[in-house]
């Protein structure tokens, strides 16, 4: 019994530590402000008006109870 808690604890121990490591990560940092990220094809759609009054007709018909 009591090897199986020692097992247990040095377990969680091990994860906990490894969690807290300064190994470079996959993980890219950007400026604050500034989105580096791909293009979104959908915000040219979002300026055309009939797109803007089809979305509104579309939560008008499902959000009416809010």
């Amino acid at each position: 019994m009591r090897s199986i808690m020692f097992a247990a604890l040095a377990a969680a121990l091990g994860s906990v530590i490894s969690g807290c490591t300064d190994y470079p990560s996959s993980a890219q940092l950007h400026a604050p402000g500034q989105y580096s990220g791909k293009t979104d094809p959908l915000v040219k759609k979002a300026a055309d008006a009939a797109h803007a009054e089809a979305l509104a007709k579309r939560f008008a018909l499902v959000q009416t109870d809010r």
